[in-house]
């Protein structure tokens, strides 16, 4: 029992009224972690154009006219159809109110919008098509994702690198402690948060953020990032045994 209690000594224990038994076999507890800078290859950009006026056909030719001027300048810039898409126009009619019963009164204007998305493939076009974008009457929340078109390549081997990272801490604690690994009995990306409670030890306290390989990319606006980072985390217990 001395030695089960030497292997759990990351996490902090606290006396709770009802609990599960420890398992009956040593185990040790690891995170592993791997992440990666690398420049974007790729980006994902969506806009909105935006319009509002008291008669509503000038406010949905103003949508229109915005959408066919900045598809116009993907086009230009070798953005192809196939990587736009254009949504649904939103509208919203604005009204006044009354300040006493708070009911809506005569209809002053209309409020309308499209989200436009698209993917650039060719970075070095993304200054002019931005500043373009800038300039343009009517278009708001240029929103920028910078990735690589290799993410799932990239993730995959990050994932293998921290289960890795995972395995070697493991192994350290465990022979630090006259043990030696028998056998992997659990593994998770999201964490084991009730491990302390299931086993009578209290509630688990982390002083760190799990990263998930799904972490969205980095994001930025006027300028192309030098890298992106990409991150990954593993939790895994192992089962340990006398060492030889």
């Amino acid at each position: 029992m001395n030695k089960i209690i030497v292997l759990l000594c990351l996490i902090t224990v606290v006396p709770v009224a009802q609990a599960a038994p420890l398992p009956d076999y040593p185990f040790v507890f690891a995170r592993g972690e791997a992440e990666a800078k690398l420049a974007p290859d790729i980006a994902r950009v969506s806009y909105r154009i935006k319009a509002f006026d008291k008669i509503s056909t000038n406010v949905l030719t103003a949508i229109e006219a915005g959408s066919l001027e900045t598809l116009a300048v993907l086009a230009t810039n070798g953005v192809k159809k196939e990587d736009v898409v254009g949504f649904e126009i939103e509208k919203d009619t604005i009204r006044t109110r009354d300040r006493e019963t708070y009911k809506d009164l005569e209809i002053v204007g209309y409020n309308m919008n499209r989200r436009i998305e698209f993917t650039m493939r060719d970075l070095s076009k993304y200054e002019p098509i931005i500043s373009h974008l800038l300039k343009t009457p009517n278009v708001a929340d240029i929103r920028t994702e910078f990735d690589r078109i290799d993410r799932t390549r990239v993730e995959e081997k990050l994932l293998a690198d921290a289960v890795s990272d995972a395995r070697h801490k493991a192994d350290l604690m465990a022979k630090g402690s006259q043990q030696r690994i028998k056998g992997l009995k659990a593994i998770s990306q999201q964490g084991f948060y009730n491990l302390g409670e299931t086993f009578g030890l209290g509630n688990v306290k982390y002083d760190h953020v799990a990263y998930s390989i799904n972490k969205p990319p980095e994001r930025e606006l006027l300028f192309i990032p030098a890298t992106v980072e990409f991150r990954s985390s593993v939790f895994v217990i192992y089962e340990v045994e006398e060492g030889k």
